[in-house]
């Protein structure tokens, strides 16, 4: 997932789900047996990018599909996943932020 460049001080900002990888979502391939229904399960809270000791959290998770995909004939799916980084404070470090969350499939 990629929130972009922001500037000290600026707003939260959202990252959609769509419904085809767009540059800025996440995308995951889920595959098994072919047309059956799986559960999806986000990250319940926020987790932390971070660049050393400085962070910013990020929540709100979202997907689509939402909360439940079906495998195609050939027993696969994309899910394309999005969030919401909160605002940077106006004594936030610049630099590059990364971390990681995890979904799970429920099959």
């Amino acid at each position: 997932m990629d929130f972009g460049i922001a500037a000290q001080g600026d707003l939260a900002s959202t990252v959609l789900p769509w419904t085809s990888e767009n540059g800025s979502n996440a995308s995951f391939l889920v595959s098994g047996q072919p047309n059956i229904s799986y559960a999806i399960a986000l990250p319940p809270g926020s987790i932390s990018m971070s660049r050393f000791a400085d962070r910013v959290d990020v929540g709100q998770f979202r997907s689509f599909p939402s909360d439940v995909g079906v495998t195609d004939g050939n027993g696969k799916q994309m899910i394309y996943v999005g969030a919401t980084r909160n605002a940077i404070s106006l004594t936030q470090q610049r630099g590059n932020y990364s971390g990681n969350f995890t979904i799970t499939i429920v099959y």
